[in-house]
């Protein structure tokens, strides 16, 4: 094992990282909810209806044009990174981000020379132009966020937040630029967003330069070449089930919902769907299972290829599903108090009372998203990755459900069929850990604790219309009946904080 000034794992690196990390969270998150908040406020139904369209490409074709090259880059950068294997880290790098650019490129190029029938395609008949322009933010977009995992495989946490503050605070600005300057309109808003994504590629690209640079320190080529060449099939073979696993679960994203909707139902329906599916989204990103995958991923990739410790990253995720859940109960009685009432003061009146069912549903498919969250990151770790494949398919699937319940159910028919699907994918799972030697166990009475408490606290933001009219007293009443139950109910268990004290431990060197 490396000591604490070689080992790009240390826990003193883990610690700094960490700090640039939480740093960086913190710029990014009140400039990425301000930003959010002008575009939900100042985009009239029409315009943010078409935006909530136009912003599901960019996932779309992230996982298109990945071909597991996403994969591969998170699970094998940090072992690459670990022992120090300069010349292989170059290698696969090249391979990887240039067979993705390439396909980003041809791909984002197509779809402009066929902007007509797609904008058709997917509701977006007077928006062709629009959709044209979108194009450069999907290529910037896509192509940042790639750099981004190389950057955060190598638990390089200060240039890729520092670079990510950069594009999140100067898009807020120039948003902000046009909410109050009265320019506010769609294709505006696209400019702005294409100039700070580019900027953010320019600065992710110095980044991944600056780290994997060649240096008179690096070691024997000859050497590293052919461990890359004898782990060639074991990397490929992990990236092709990893693509796989990504285009089948692809139907059942949110991005699809939106492009779905967006295509079936009317405009007015497809803003408050595009509504309900940001706050979704915004959920997602600083939940903290999903907030610190970027810092945990890398290092328990790194530390379970070396130790083959199970029963460490089995607590660490369950504490911080644990953590999820609560977090979620809390958002959804804030919606349930609130009620239509704070929605309505959010966006200027344009989304109520239906958007308050939305958000409680969307509370509920988050909490599952949790679930598969941590077990894909299990399945990740561990190299089961193969079963992904049948589980994503099933979840894939949902997407058919979700359309034979459109005529009844409306936008809620595709996030409930989501549901339906998380449910079972995620069982089968935890079977297929099982089964292959990884025993996952769940903290099932710690969930059950905090679903009874998240269920308490919503009937009351419910039932509390009747006896307060303002909704702040009501989130405050709400709130506090489900601190106090979830208080009672729910603790840290020692060996919660003892493995998280161990997987991150600044008393330690390695």
């Amino acid at each position: 094992m490396p000591t604490s000034q070689s080992n790009p794992y240390s826990s003193r690196r883990i610690a700094t990282g960490m700090k640039h990390f939480l740093m960086g969270k913190a710029l990014t998150s009140v400039a990425g909810i301000g930003t959010l908040l002008l575009v939900i406020r100042g985009l009239p139904v029409g315009e943010f209806a078409a935006y909530s369209v136009l912003f599901g490409l960019v996932d779309v074709l992230l996982v298109v044009t990945s071909v597991g090259t996403g994969q591969v880059l998170t699970r094998f950068v940090p072992e690459i990174y670990a022992q120090h294997f300069a010349h292989a880290l170059r290698l696969l790098l090249g391979y990887a981000l240039g067979l993705r650019f390439a396909l980003l490129l041809v791909t984002v190029i197509a779809l402009g020379l066929l902007a007509a029938p797609f904008a058709a395609l997917i509701g977006l008949d007077d928006w062709e132009g629009a959709l044209k322009l979108y194009l450069l933010v999907v290529f910037f977009r896509t192509a940042t966020n790639t750099l981004y995992q190389v950057l955060e495989a190598m638990l390089q946490q200060a240039r890729g937040q520092g670079a990510f503050a950069a594009v999140t605070v100067s898009r807020f600005v120039g948003v902000g630029g046009l909410y109050l300057s009265g320019h506010f309109n769609l294709v505006n808003l696209i400019l702005v967003e294409a100039a700070t994504d580019a900027l953010g590629t320019l600065l992710m690209s110095y980044g991944v330069y600056q780290v994997s640079k060649p240096r008179l320190s690096d070691g024997d080529r000859e050497a590293e070449v052919g461990w890359l060449r004898s782990n060639a099939r074991r990397i490929v073979n992990f990236g092709i089930k990893g693509h796989f696993q990504g285009l089948i679960i692809m139907p059942f994203s949110g991005v699809v919902n939106r492009l779905v909707i967006g295509s079936q139902m009317p405009t007015a329906q497809v803003a408050l769907f595009g509504f309900g599916q940001s706050i979704f989204d915004l959920m997602q990103r600083y939940l903290p299972a999903q907030l610190f995958n970027g810092m945990v991923r890398p290092v328990m990739a790194a530390r379970f290829s070396v130790s083959g410790r199970f029963d460490e990253i089995q607590v660490i995720s369950n504490a911080a599903l644990k953590i999820n859940l609560l977090l979620i109960g809390m958002a959804a009685t804030v919606f349930a108090a609130g009620g239509s009432d704070m929605l309505l003061w959010i966006t200027r009146g344009k989304y109520g009372e239906q958007a308050v069912t939305l958000l409680l549903l969307m509370c509920a498919l988050v909490a599952l998203e949790s679930w598969r969250h941590v077990l894909d990151q299990l399945s990740h770790t561990v190299e089961r990755y193969g079963f992904l494949v049948f589980s994503n398919g099933l979840l894939g699937a949902s997407l058919l459900g979700g359309l034979a319940l459109l005529p009844s159910l409306g936008i809620f028919a595709l996030p409930a069929a989501n549901c339906g699907g998380l449910v079972v994918a995620n069982l089968l799972v935890i079977w297929w850990l099982r089964r292959t030697g990884y025993p996952f166990r769940q903290n099932v009475g710690e969930i059950f604790a905090i679903l009874a408490g998240t269920g308490l606290a919503v009937g009351v933001g419910l039932l509390l219309p009747i006896v307060l009219n303002h909704w702040m007293p009501r989130i405050l009443v709400a709130v506090l009946v489900y601190a106090a139950f979830v208080w009672l109910a729910v603790g840290t268990k020692p060996e919660e904080r003892r493995m998280i004290g161990v997987f991150v431990d600044r008393r330690r060197s390695t």
